[in-house]
C-alpha cells in the first residue's frame, strides 16, 4: 500500500550540527568554546553562523560558506589557515 511512495535513502546519513552566532574578532578568528577558528580576514568584524559538527566547524555569511575547519581538541589553540590572514601576517 505504501510501497509506491518510498524513495531511496539518502546517499549520506544525517549529520547532526549545532548552530550558533558569533563575530569575527579583529585578529580574524572567531571564538567557539575557547577555540578560536579562522576566517579570510575581509571578513573582521562581521557576524556569521557557525556550524558545529562531529569533525568540522564550518563559519557561514549570508548563507555562503567562507571557511571550514577539523574540529580542534585543544582548548585555546588558532587554527590558522594562511589564505586568511592578511598578506603583512603571512
Amino acid at each position: 500500500m505504501d510501497r509506491p511512495a518510498l524513495r531511496a535513502l539518502p546517499e549520506r546519513p544525517y549529520e547532526y550540527a549545532e548552530w550558533t552566532v558569533a563575530r569575527v574578532g579583529v585578529d580574524y578568528h572567531v571564538d567557539i568554546g575557547g577555540h578560536y577558528y579562522s576566517a579570510p580576514c575581509h571578513h573582521a568584524r562581521a557576524q556569521v553562523d557557525v556550524r558545529v559538527m562531529r569533525v568540522t566547524v564550518e563559519i557561514v555569511e549570508r548563507g555562503q560558506r567562507i571557511a571550514s575547519h577539523a574540529l580542534c581538541a585543544f582548548k585555546g589553540r588558532h587554527p590558522t589557515i594562511a589564505a586568511h590572514m592578511p598578506p603583512a601576517h603571512r
